[in-house]
Formats: C-alpha cells, sequence, structure tokens
C-alpha cells in the first residue's frame, strides 16, 4: 500500500510539473517531512514476487524448525534466524523491504533451495 503511494506521489509530482529528473529529491523530502522516514529506502515490489517471498519465507521457516529439531543447528542460531524471519516477514507484509532484506532472501532461498535439490524437493527430512 505504501509503494502505491509513493508511485502517485511521484506522479502527481510529474504532473503539477516537477521536472522529472527533481521528482525523487521532492518525494523525499515530503517523505521526511511528513513521515519522518527515508522513503526511498523501501524497495517496491510488485504482488507476484511479494506473494513468493512470503511463501519462501514461510518454507525457510519450516526448515530452520526441522533443523534445529533434528539437532544440526544450536538454539541461538534458531532463535536469531526466526527472530529475523519474523521481522522481514512483517516488513515485507507492509512494503518495508530494503535491500539489505532482499539480499539475506536471496541467500535464503538459495540454501533453501540446495536443501530441497538434496532431498528430492522436500523441506522436512522423510
Amino acid at each position: 500500500m505504501m509503494a502505491d503511494k509513493i508511485t502517485k506521489l511521484k506522479e502527481c509530482l510529474k504532473d503539477n510539473g516537477i521536472d522529472p529528473d527533481e521528482v525523487d529529491t521532492v518525494a523525499q523530502a515530503i517523505g521526511f517531512i511528513l513521515l519522518d522516514e527515508d522513503i526511498d529506502q523501501f524497495v517496491i515490489l510488485d504482488a507476484d514476487h511479494a506473494g513468493h517471498l512470503l511463501v519462501m519465507l514461510a518454507e525457510y521457516h519450516t526448515y530452520v524448525m526441522d533443523q534445529w529439531h533434528c539437532g544440526e543447528m544450536e538454539n541461538d542460531d534458531a532463535a536469531n534466524t526466526c527472530y529475523m524471519l519474523g521481522n522481514i516477514e512483517s516488513r515485507a507484509r507492509y512494503n518495508r523491504l530494503t535491500q539489505d532484506d532482499l539480499d539475506l532472501l536471496e541467500d535464503w532461498e538459495g540454501e533453501l533451495n540446495e536443501w530441497k535439490e538434496l532431498n528430492n524437493g522436500q523441506i522436512l527430512r522423510s
């Protein structure tokens, strides 16, 4: 929802004569003044990509818990990873993902895919 508003804000600025090269700067200033946050720090995702990431987060959580239950992941590592998963999931649901979040999600997805390849497409051990 926030991503849509930022897009509409930028379109409105262009429609009202703000030079296209200055639109991002003006939108950023408005974000600082009205929202007290850096609106350009968030990555805008389409619904399909956001949905894919939410599914991947759920699968990665299952993978982490399986690793922990089987003793292959220490308590602190599992707890920290699950904590980060929850925070990133919340940001994904409200269009607040950053590029750092996306980079971490890409790493997790690669790890998950490697695991699935070694286990006939399964997340949990058979």
